[in-house]
């Protein structure tokens, strides 16, 4: 009893502890004069929207110079590149910001929102509903979440995983309306993630990028095979 009573004073020292970091965090984005992992982020994004515009430019020149040398005309997909470098912004803001995300983990409570949007991410890079979830469980846990997200093997796959890879027997947890479900609540956005954590709405502006893109991935593909079925019917 005494244990336990020592236990829950600790964890409320904690909570206590995390609440005056998000307040304090909060204080700093207010004074201009000094840094804050709110300005921080948002710096990176800046420099991050020059280098890749400059990239998706460089693509296009590519792609031009290649369909004159075959002969044949050029084909732009605008919006699907937009998502693709959108994405690719999202992550390495993500990537970049990789310390901050970690700093999370030094929490000892979160959020269902917070649960459930951290679950999208893990399933979006190719986690298990066994990974996920504690062993005879059905609810998400804080601590097993954290588990993950201090694994160097998470950070590494969204690194080098294509979001888009085609892939067959998907698992229901993998699907793109069931992802979304979990990282969509209702009336949540950006800015309410960042109300939780500057760090946390970093991680929210990637699963929802990466959502963006695998939507616009699967349509592209869906319109590309019925304009070949068509075709097809046509020749007979």
């Amino acid at each position: 009893k005494a244990f336990a009573s020592c236990k829950e004073r600790t964890e409320t020292q904690q909570v206590a502890a995390q609440a005056l970091s998000v307040l304090d965090e909060s204080e700093r984005q207010g004074q201009k004069d000094e840094p804050s992992k709110a300005s921080r982020i948002s710096e990176l994004r800046a420099e991050l929207d020059e280098s890749l515009k400059e990239e998706m430019e460089h693509e296009k020149e590519l792609r031009r110079a290649a369909a004159e040398k075959d002969g044949v005309a050029v084909e732009f997909d605008k919006d699907m590149m937009q998502e693709k470098y959108k994405y690719r912004k999202a992550r390495e803001v993500f990537l970049n910001c990789k310390d901050l995300f970690l700093e999370l983990t030094t929490w000892v409570v979160a959020s269902e929102e917070m649960l459930n949007i951290m679950a999208a991410t893990f399933y979006m890079y190719g986690l298990t509903k066994e990974e996920i979830y504690p062993k005879r469980k059905s609810m998400l846990k804080w601590d097993t979440l954290k588990a993950i997200m201090v694994d160097p093997k998470f950070l590494a796959v969204v690194k080098t995983k294509d979001v888009c890879e085609q892939r067959k027997d998907v698992k229901a947890e993998h699907k793109l309306v069931n992802i979304r479900e979990l990282a969509s609540p209702p009336d949540f956005t950006e800015e309410k993630a960042r109300e939780i954590s500057p760090a946390f709405e970093v991680l929210y502006t990637l699963i929802q990028a990466a959502m963006s893109y695998r939507q616009k991935d699967l349509a592209t593909r869906k319109a590309d095979w019925v304009r070949r079925k068509e075709k097809s019917e046509e020749a007979g």
